[in-house]
């Protein structure tokens, strides 16, 4: 049976091996390139003396970088690719039936095809997220942006869990539906709907959110952190559209003045936000949801293809 499965897949493991290897090969070579000149340009602002925060790198890597933040597709292909016909395909073309009818029990036939699907998920996806998350330290220190959806989305164990999310809805799409076709629909629908909705309503609140008053705009959000909204606030009530700056303040002179009088007549910012060091335990905590959700749909397939006639 794994003779088989091999012969079988061995044609798409071969070309993922291929598109992983050179892959890396890009990332290395850009990544130090990256880095190194990033710590170059913090060096010679060091030695000048100058403030580092108005930097202007990577505008040439804007390809890589593109490129890079298309990884985040890479689930749902596998998904589509290799757990929408991983039995699919054989309940299309019905040579499970053929199996079936040999030296090879349903129940080994199914378990051989599991796992085979799992562990190459696994495999291409946590690859895929060492070497993406390896050449964004960079990035993430430059712009100290990783709590961005899309930086979320392509780093650390978020993306490994997606990939056998997408495997194992493409799998039980597959054993519902028993025609490619339908299975591979199902599967983008399904993933896309899944993700979209714990990405904007489910991962925002994993923990509560830090709400700061602050006198002055964006000084209560610390570094690195997920921002939600900024409102100005005046003896505790949001202020909606103009804002009457009280007469006392237009003419404080500095902008430190102003923000001091402002604040002494009761307006106030208030920041709302994840804290940067929140970022493993979410991921944590979306990885654990993602991959609860792939062992439901693994047996929800188990269930039917065991009891279900050929």
């Amino acid at each position: 049976m794994t003779w088989l499965i091999w012969r079988q897949h061995r044609m798409q493991s071969a070309a993922a091996s291929v598109m992983l290897a050179a892959f890396a090969i890009l990332l290395a070579i850009t990544g130090v390139t990256m880095a190194n000149d990033y710590h170059n340009a913090l060096s010679s602002c060091s030695q000048r003396g100058v403030d580092c925060s108005g930097l202007t790198l990577f505008r040439g890597d804007g390809a890589i970088i593109d490129l890079v933040n298309l990884t985040v597709a890479v689930p749902l292909l596998i998904g589509v690719f290799w757990g929408a016909t991983s039995i699919g395909r054989e309940y299309d073309s019905g040579t499970n039936v053929l199996a079936w009818t040999q030296s090879v029990s349903r129940r080994r036939w199914l378990a051989a095809k599991i796992a085979t699907l799992l562990v190459t998920s696994l495999l291409a996806g946590t690859a895929l997220s060492v070497m993406v998350t390896w050449w964004s330290k960079t990035l993430n220190l430059y712009h100290g942006n990783r709590f961005d959806p899309l930086e979320f989305d392509i780093q650390g164990l978020s993306p490994v869990a997606y990939t056998l999310f997408a495997a194992a809805l493409g799998l039980l799409a597959g054993v519902a539906w028993r025609r490619v076709l339908p299975a591979i629909a199902t599967t983008v629908g399904g993933f896309v709907a899944v993700r979209l909705s714990i990405e904007n309503w489910v991962r925002p609140h994993y923990e509560t959110a830090v709400t700061v008053l602050d006198p002055t705009v964006g000084k209560g959000t610390p570094n690195g952190a997920w921002s939600f909204n900024t409102d100005l606030i005046y003896k505790g009530q949001v202020v909606d559209g103009p804002v009457r700056v009280p007469t006392g303040c237009a003419g404080s002179g500095s902008r430190d003045a102003m923000t001091s009088c402002l604040q002494q007549h009761g307006f106030h910012f208030r920041s709302t936000f994840q804290p940067a060091s929140r970022y493993w335990p979410f991921q944590w905590i979306e990885a654990g949801i993602f991959v609860g959700i792939s062992a439901v749909l693994v047996a929800v397939a188990v269930y039917l293809v065991l009891r279900r006639d050929a």
